[in-house]
């Protein structure tokens, strides 16, 4: 998931990579929250593998971050290019997922917290894309 959002496809001339994150960016308020949540899927791994509580919150911020970013209309597409979220998560997940250990109850809250926040975020994110299409509506119209 980690390589198709953020390093899908070379681009030759600058010789840098992007994935379907940017590139879903580019469809107004909703590209952005798809890609996101595509990115917590990262966080579910994380937990299945026992990584620590405060990683998967570290890995949350990364995901919340990107998709903050990703809301500022063209700063955040080119935004897209620099912060990669989920090659991040997945270096955080690879480093504190090779020693095995059983989830805590610890670990489920503050995976719940990081899921919590990042819900309030994705709403947030799609009250201010209809308020910005209503204005949009309103001025056409």
């Amino acid at each position: 998931m980690a390589w198709a959002l953020d390093d899908l496809i070379r681009i030759p001339i600058i010789n840098r990579r992007i994935g379907l994150d940017p590139l879903l960016g580019l469809v107004p308020g909703a590209g952005d929250t798809v890609a996101a949540l595509m990115a917590v899927t990262t966080l579910t791994a994380a937990l299945k593998r026992g990584v620590p509580g405060i990683i998967i919150a570290r890995m949350g911020i990364n995901i919340g971050l990107d998709y903050l970013i990703g809301l500022v209309p063209l700063i955040g597409d080119l935004g897209d290019f620099g912060f990669k979220a989920n090659r991040r998560n997945l270096a955080l997940l690879r480093r504190h997922a090779t020693e095995i250990r059983k989830s805590s109850w610890r670990d489920y809250v503050v995976v719940g917290g990081v899921l919590g926040g990042l819900g309030a975020l994705f709403v947030g994110g799609i009250w201010l894309g209809f308020l910005g299409l209503r204005s949009l509506l309103r001025r056409l119209g």
